[in-house]
C-alpha cells in the first residue's frame, strides 16, 4: 500500500498535505471560556471535521477541473515522518492528496450497495 501511495506522490505535479496544528484546541477554549480539559475533545473533533470537509471540497473542486486526486489515508502509517517533513511535528496527520492528470482512467474500488451503508430511522 505504501508503495502504491509513493507512486501516486511521485507522479503528481502537486501534493497537498493536511495536518491539524492543534491551534483550535487551545484558542477555542479561551475564545469560548471553556476549561481546556472539557474543550479538548470537542475542539479536536471540530479540527478533524474541518480538515475532512476541506479535503473533500478540494477533491470535488479538482475533479470539477478534470484533475485526478486520491486521499492517501494509508500514510497514517508514517504520519510522524510526514508531520516532521511538513514542519508540523506537534500536529495531527489528516491526509496527503496528490493532484494531477490521471495516467490512465480508473473506475476506483467497487462501491458497496447503498442499503448496506445507510440505515433509515423511522
Amino acid at each position: 500500500m505504501l508503495r502504491m501511495a509513493a507512486r501516486s506522490i511521485i507522479g503528481a505535479p502537486i501534493v497537498i498535505a493536511v495536518a491539524n496544528s492543534g491551534e483550535l484546541i487551545s484558542r477555542g477554549s479561551d475564545l469560548f471560556k471553556v476549561d481546556k480539559k472539557t474543550g479538548h475533545d470537542f475542539f479536536r473533533i471540530m479540527e478533524i471535521q474541518s480538515s475532512a470537509a476541506a479535503v473533500q471540497n478540494l477533491l470535488i473542486a479538482a475533479t470539477s477541473l478534470g484533475l485526478a486526486t486520491v486521499w492517501l489515508g494509508v500514510l497514517v502509517l508514517i504520519k510522524n515522518d510526514i508531520l516532521r517533513f511538513i514542519g508540523e511535528e506537534e500536529g495531527e496527520f489528516m491526509a496527503v492528496i496528490p493532484v494531477g492528470h490521471a495516467a490512465k482512467e480508473n473506475a476506483g474500488p467497487k462501491k458497496r450497495p447503498l442499503d448496506v451503508v445507510v440505515r433509515f430511522l423511522e
